[in-house]
């Protein structure tokens, strides 16, 4: 699974789900750049990383890592949002 860091935030627009998902590695610059970001659908996320479905039904203000690379997603602290 290439997801390590997963939240979901209110969404943007009525087709939205809410989530974002990183790689974990990321710096602010690389995240903050519109060229590193792809919009996909959730379902396309779930053809890709079924690990996902344990998640993909949480509330907006929910956050989820996989420290180490672990298999399966853990709680973790909501992110500050500016």
């Amino acid at each position: 699974p290439g997801s390590r860091w997963a939240y979901r935030e209110p969404a943007d627009r009525e087709e939205d789900s809410g989530w974002r998902l990183f790689a974990g590695d990321e710096t602010d610059a690389e995240s903050n750049n519109v060229a590193n970001v792809r919009v996909v659908n959730v379902g396309w996320l779930l053809d890709r990383d079924r690990t996902l479905e344990a998640i993909v039904l949480s509330e907006p203000g929910t956050a989820f890592d996989r420290a180490g690379g672990a298999p399966a997603w853990s709680r973790a602290s909501f992110p500050l949002l500016e």
